[in-house]
């Protein structure tokens, strides 16, 4: 053996910018052997191997179990190996996407907390939102649950919105309906989630909200309170000769992604601008 045609695992290490201890782990379950193992047990590895730790690392990166990237490299078999990537091609796009849903879901926690931030509390401003669909929960008493943060109706509804194994990327939310506002009854609401992919439920299970210009108003009830919160929106709208149309929605702005204090909740309510007040 001509040693000097051998990389050290430090130099290979080196080379391929992979730490000793992953190198090691490699060898112990037989995925990258050494090519030479020498006095002491040292191992030594050729740079050409550096080629068959950028396939095993590719699918590393992909998310791939080591165990199906060791069967596809052992079988070596060119028909298979073409079908493993088109895999993780699949699997990346999934990641892509759910990357994507994460960051539409941060930018929406931006817009809302420079909306409590930017905006006076208990005064009515408008605002534009573009449509929603949501799921909603059965109608659930005050009585028994404080608000939208301590429901479990609210928490079962959350996983309903799972797709793909994947959890849904928006917040929960509060909804009078038009009824309950008609009535003045605002002892039982309805807990609502957006989603991401509406198609997956019954038709009859969606509410759509129509975009268009909402009265928002934003008070501080760390997420209890609801009923009276709903009322003081109602009395500043009546006070300033507002009308509104369709469903009241409430949504916690600054919550529990950016704190777990309720305390520190700063709560949201709109309601669509009726049409008569353009």
């Amino acid at each position: 053996m001509k040693k000097n045609n051998y990389l050290t695992i430090k130099e290979f290490s080196n080379l391929t910018h992979t730490p000793i201890d992953t190198l090691k782990h490699y060898d112990r379950i037989d995925l990258l052997k050494p090519a030479y193992i020498g006095e002491n047990n040292y191992r030594y590895y050729l740079p050409e191997q550096a080629f068959l730790l950028t396939r095993i690392l590719f699918g590393v990166k992909a998310k791939v179990l080591l165990s199906e990237i060791k069967n596809t490299i052992l079988d070596d078999n060119p028909d298979k190996s073409y079908n493993h990537y088109i895999n993780i091609n699949n699997n990346l796009q999934h990641m892509i996407n759910e990357l994507q849903a994460i960051q539409s879901t941060i930018a929406s926690l931006k817009y809302y907390y420079d909306l409590a931030i930017n905006n006076p509390h208990e005064k009515l401003f408008i605002n534009y939102f573009p449509e929603w669909f949501i799921i909603c929960s059965p109608s659930l008493s005050l009585n028994t649950v404080a608000g939208s943060a301590e429901s479990n109706i609210a928490d079962n509804l959350f996983i309903r919105g799972f797709h793909n194994g994947m959890w849904p990327h928006y917040q929960l939310g509060c909804m009078y309906t038009e009824t309950n506002i008609k009535n003045n009854t605002f002892d039982k609401p309805t807990y609502c989630l957006k989603v991401d992919h509406p198609e997956e439920f019954d038709p009859d299970e969606i509410v759509f909200i129509p975009n268009g210009n909402y009265y928002c108003f934003l008070i501080n009830v760390g997420g209890r309170g609801l009923r009276d919160a709903v009322n003081i929106f109602l009395q500043h709208l009546a006070k300033e000769n507002k009308k509104i149309q369709g469903n009241i929605f409430i949504i916690d702005v600054i919550n529990n992604f950016i704190t777990s204090n309720p305390e520190n909740y700063c709560t949201m309510i709109y309601a669509r601008q009726a049409d008569e007040d353009k």
